[in-house]
């Protein structure tokens, strides 16, 4: 999946939740390193590892050292804006847990909403494990989105993908669908170019 989002190049943000360096695994990989993107809670390879608790916990007098945004790693990040401007989101093996979901709660809010307009409906695509986990991401999204995980599904193209069996047919026709839109984007290049030679 890495590979084919490097190659697509339409992805203008990569954030990794993960504290493992996403450059070592695209070596690994033999996928080109020519991307970039962000840790937000830090890294393993620069000791800036960011662990604690969120700043909805109610931690006792003289702990306050202990949450995230006490750490002294912690950067501001795009990721919030980036979410909002974006057409097509994809997660990749996150859960959205109570502990990260205040990075995505103002998105899946708005994407939710009852009077959203068909100009702001996006693609969104979840990649998990199996059908427990994909049963954990809605429970999570229906009780962080006031009970419309529905609205999500009818305003957006909104699809979770299951990945236990590995290569199914939803994960080829997304890979397909991606080098699809890199195909694209490149003949318009091209097109732009001849016209203005």
């Amino acid at each position: 999946m890495l590979s084919e989002v490097v190659k697509n190049q339409n992805f203008k943000s990569i954030f990794s939740f993960n504290y493992t360096d996403l450059y070592d695994i695209a070596k690994r990989l033999d996928i080109p390193v020519n991307f970039t993107y962000t840790h937000i809670h830090g890294s393993i390879n620069d000791d800036s590892l960011i662990i604690g608790a969120p700043e909805e916990a109610k931690l006792l007098k003289g702990y306050e050292f202990l949450y995230k945004t006490f750490n002294s790693n912690y950067k501001s990040s795009s990721i919030i804006y980036d979410l909002q401007d974006a057409k097509e989101v994809v997660f990749f093996g996150h859960s959205l847990g109570p502990t990260d979901y205040h990075y995505f709660q103002l998105f899946f809010k708005n994407q939710c909403r009852e009077d959203m307009m068909r100009s702001e409906a996006k693609k969104i695509t979840i990649f998990t494990y199996d059908d427990a986990s994909r049963i954990s991401i809605l429970n999570q999204l229906r009780t962080m989105n006031d009970k419309k995980t529905n609205l999500l599904y009818h305003h957006n193209d909104f699809k979770i993908i299951m990945t236990k069996d590995g290569m199914g047919n939803d994960v080829k026709d997304f890979i397909s669908q991606l080098r699809k839109t890199s195909r694209d984007k490149y003949e318009k290049e091209i097109d732009s170019v001849l016209n203005m030679l």
